[in-house]
């Protein structure tokens, strides 16, 4: 797909949630280091109206979950597809 322009995004974002060409603002917001939360921030807001929050640590393949898709453990694995 093309970049759209953010008048244009914000217009699909009013369309109706069954339109197939309405948009849906996710907020991915993920630190580091520091005592900043992503998903605090989100909660606090401010934040585009209808966005919803993604938390990476959530949808990671933890060893714990997917031993034969992660077997060293490592953090911030993408999920697998069966997840979506």
């Amino acid at each position: 797909k093309n970049l759209i322009s953010i008048d244009d995004c914000l217009n699909l974002s009013n369309k109706k949630k069954n339109d197939e060409n309405a948009v849906l603002f996710v907020d991915g917001s993920w630190y580091h280091k520091g005592d900043r939360n992503g998903r605090t921030d989100f909660e606090n807001g401010p934040r585009l109206p209808g966005a919803r929050y993604m938390d990476m640590d959530d949808l990671s393949c933890q060893k714990s979950l997917f031993p034969d898709l992660n077997p060293k453990g490592l953090g911030h694995m993408l999920p697998p597809s069966s997840l979506f």
